[in-house]
């Protein structure tokens, strides 16, 4: 039976958790000066890493687990660089590229007849919830009037809003062109007035100890600057531009006195605006990591940026440096002020310097004319309950935090919380990093923050939202997420034998849903999460698959058991199983495919075959397809053909994903990722021999994955969302209704089981995606809708279509990013009730379906 297992092989555990910020030794440094091109850093980061290991003994267990976290972090920061490399080698940045892409979508729409005919939105399946964190956090902003609305920000699932205090979110902003969330700000004497300053704020990029940077445009997402709503969030207007060049956001705080007055901390500066976001300038041109305004008087504006501070005595329109002894060695500088005593600021700066040592804690008197090292010990950055974790996130993990009302008690984030009550003197932990220790919350603190209304402590993380519960000096952590969905999949599966999901995220490890009428997803593993598989076609009697595979970090588990590949140096291992054998598993790694005939307990290599993904032949058990670092194969009775990628493919371009019609071995299409336009989908009738570009007019977007349907109907998942093409047509169309523009990562349409015919398709397609979990929508029509009635709000891009009629009372809101489409080949009717709300596109045309 399938049950909830939590992993604890030591590989898995070794390296749980950990965050996307890379260190760069000094003869990787060395290794790299020169190199640009992704596949020279992939190859010299790898060759690197594994040397390292190559010269451990089995004692250096600690020395191991510390190269295996640097491996793991750049391995997250090499799988999303794959997927947007160009024809030339380099790397593009995934925000202009989905730009880019919005813009040719537009543009073909005015000279294009073309409709999709999906009958209904994307639902979200989940999770909603979990009991270990699902999705990072990054923001935490209360509504200064009233303590049950708070706003949270995750930095690739946008914005989320409580108002009982917590007890339930719900998404605001789903449609917005950047679902990272850096800055939150409310106008004090409207507090139906938020800003939102977009881009991941907490990542460091391409860049190594601030003095060595790779010119890659990794960012998952880099901002599209600040947006303006006037109700609460239920609408959004983009404000004026901040800078014309690629940038992110960190911090946005507003003037309480004068709410037109805003600053933004970002990687290009220190931007201000005067009017409410109107126009805005730059003051300060750093790499800004934060901004505050002094309480009571905003005249005074403080900055920083990696080992530098910054003050203004003139509202943030100029800025002086001031000299801070001990910082200059610092990666990242955290600020934090107090309306308790507002003459009072204090630093948080990293690196770490050794285990129990750090670049300190600053603390200043006088607004920040001077400061005195408070503390470089403990290291706040670290965990030291239970088995302790001193590795240096602190450009990652880095915030701090002082109690509105009183000046001694301060909070710092790292792995885990740590607290002074003396003015930051002495320090101790509040929050464990292990599961098994207490007070346990996810660790990675992104931002901690009190609601000066009601006292409580809330902290984000990189598993969600915590409100720290006070119980004998100390504090219960409590996961108070029900409603926030901003987990980041790699891959899922639709287990068609319960009809419930499980999937490999980032951070928060294998997610399962426990129940199939539940948004709620249970941890079974932790650490990153890959790829997962269930052996649903051979059932128990109580209907449930008997075996549940994963693959998390460099490991394997089965039912919870570890089946690792020994001494296995790679991360992303895919999982196949043989279509009539459920003893006889694949796990591919990018250069190797493993093959087992006893369920994982002993595996054999089969090759050099890259497993960037493995395509089984569901009509010939001992046929399969793969797809690696060095180009594609097939396998047949145990014997390898290389097949030569379809014209015009490159080798700097990657396949990520292959699917073989269940009946006919050789029909397969392929899914290729890279910006280089009019290479996205190749389809072959001969197993690969010969290949068909079946591209048209796909934006120029990676493609992550591919499926098709009974009918032939191809889906695939984009950065920018689901677009579907009918078997016999030249068109693809965007399949979004309701769906946020958010990478989606996998698609599997639904199966259902009648026996004794086994089983048969069922009506809908789930599909991953990284940033807002996992969604589900009926298949595509096979023949258009001949009357259709729309009633239900409607939000972000999509597209209505009938042949006869069309009739609505739909209210089309939301603002930017809203824009909808209605079309009827005779007649369309906006009934009593339908509404566009201003900012919100909409466009109707009489013609008929295609």
């Amino acid at each position: 039976m399938k049950t909830r297992i939590l992993v604890a092989i030591a590989m898995v555990i070794s390296t749980q958790w950990m965050s996307a910020q890379l260190t760069m030794p000094l003869e990787l440094q060395n290794a790299l000066q020169g190199k640009e091109k992704f596949n020279e850093v992939k190859t010299t980061v790898n060759d690197y890493y594994k040397a390292q290991l190559s010269k451990l003994s089995l004692a250096d267990s600690l020395e191991n687990k510390s190269i295996m976290r640097q491996m793991k972090k750049w391995n997250r920061f090499l799988w999303i660089n794959e997927f947007y490399t160009e024809a030339n080698g380099n790397v593009g940045s995934r925000t202009k590229a989905d730009m880019n892409a919005w813009l040719e979508m537009k543009r073909a729409e005015k000279n294009q007849s073309a409709n999709r005919s999906q009958t209904s939105n994307w639902t979200q399946v989940g999770p909603l919830n979990g009991d270990l964190g699902t999705g990072r956090l990054d923001e935490i902003a209360f509504d200064p009037s009233n303590q049950n609305i708070i706003y949270v920000g995750s930095p690739h699932g946008g914005l989320f809003k409580t108002v009982n205090g917590g007890a339930n979110w719900f998404p605001i902003g789903d449609f917005l062109p950047s679902l990272g969330i850096s800055g939150i700000a409310i106008d004090p004497t409207n507090t139906n007035i938020v800003y939102a300053l977009t881009g991941d704020g907490n990542s460091n990029g391409g860049c190594f100890n601030n003095n060595y940077c790779i010119n890659f445009g990794q960012e998952l997402s880099n901002s599209s600057g600040v947006y303006k709503s006037y109700d609460g969030g239920g609408t959004w207007f983009k404000t004026g531009i901040l800078s014309e060049v690629t940038f992110r956001g960190r911090e946005l705080v507003i003037d309480p006195l004068n709410p037109q007055v805003l600053i933004a901390a970002t990687t290009a500066g220190i931007y201000r605006t005067t009017n409410g976001g109107v126009t805005w300038n730059n003051s300060l041109v750093i790499n800004a990591w934060d901004v505050k305004m002094r309480p009571g008087n905003a005249d005074t504006v403080y900055a920083a940026s990696g080992n530098a501070f910054y003050r203004s005595t003139n509202g943030g329109l100029n800025f002086d440096f001031v000299s801070v002894a001990g910082i200059g060695g610092g990666n990242r500088i955290s600020i934090a002020v107090t309306p308790a005593n507002p003459r009072r600021v204090v630093l948080l700066a990293g690196p770490v310097i050794n285990n129990t040592t750090f670049t300190g804690i600053f603390s200043s008197a006088n607004s920040g004319g001077s400061f005195t090292l408070m503390a470089q010990t403990p290291n706040v950055f670290s965990n030291t309950i239970g088995n302790n974790v001193f590795n240096d996130q602190s450009g990652y993990d880095n915030c701090i935090f002082i109690s509105p009302t009183d000046e001694n008690l301060i909070y710092a984030g790292g792995v885990c919380v740590w607290r002074s009550t003396n003015g930051g003197s002495n320090w101790g932990q509040v929050s464990a990093y292990w599961p098994s220790d207490a007070p346990y919350m996810h660790p990675d603190i992104q931002t901690i923050k009190i609601n000066p209304l009601d006292g409580n402590i809330y902290v984000g993380n990189d598993g969600g939202f915590y409100k720290g519960i006070p119980i004998v000096g100390q504090f219960i952590w409590q996961l108070s997420s029900n409603g926030i969905s901003a987990s980041q999949f790699y891959r899922f599966e639709h287990d068609n034998g319960t009809t419930s999901t499980l999937g490999g995220t980032q951070d928060n490890g294998i997610l399962q849903q426990t129940n199939p009428s539940s948004s709620y997803f249970a941890n079974i593993a932790f650490g990153d999460g890959f790829d997962v598989m269930t052996n649903h076609p051979w059932k128990v009697s109580g209907g449930q698959s008997d075996d549940v595979y994963v693959t998390v970090n460099t490991g394997a588990t089965h039912n919870g058991s570890n089946i690792s590949v020994p001494n296995n140096p790679d991360f992303f291992g895919n999982l196949a199983m043989d279509p009539t054998n459920e003893d006889h598993i694949y796990i591919g790694y990018p250069l190797s495919v493993y093959e087992s005939n006893d369920k994982g307990e002993n595996w054999t290599a089969i090759g050099a075959s890259g497993g960037w993904c493995i395509e089984m032949c569901p009509s010939n058990a001992a046929k399969f397809y793969t797809a690696g670092a060095g180009g594609m194969w097939r396998r047949n009775n145990g014997a390898w053909t290389a097949i030569t990628p379809p014209a015009p493919y490159v080798n700097t371009l990657k396949i990520t994903d292959i699917h073989v019609l269940p009946n006919s071995e050789d029909n397969l299409v392929i899914s290729v990722g890279g910006l280089t336009a009019g290479v996205k989908v190749f389809i072959s009738f001969n197993g690969g021999g010969n290949w068909n570009n079946i591209s048209y007019n796909l934006p120029n977007v990676p493609i992550f994955c591919i499926t098709r349907d009974a009918s032939e109907g191809i889906y695939v998942g984009t950065s920018i969302g689901v677009f579907y093409k009918a078997w016999n047509s030249g068109t693809w169309q965007p399949y979004n209704n309701g769906l946020p523009p958010t990478p989606v990562t996998k698609l599997q349409i639904e199966q259902t089981f009648l026996p004794p015919f086994g089983y048969i398709e069922g009506a809908f397609i789930q599909c991953s995606t990284f940033g807002r979990g996992i969604w589900r929508a009926p298949l595509n029509a096979a023949a258009c809708t001949n009357v259709l009635v729309l009633t239900e709000d409607d939000k972000g891009k999509s597209v209505w279509q009938a042949s006869n009629l069309l009739m609505s009372s739909s209210k089309i809101k939301g603002g930017e990013g809203t824009d909808v489409k209605y079309t009827a080949g005779n007649k369309i009717v906006l009934q009593n009730g339908f509404k566009v709300e201003y900012g919100s596109k909409f466009r109707t045309v009489v013609q008929g379906c295609q």
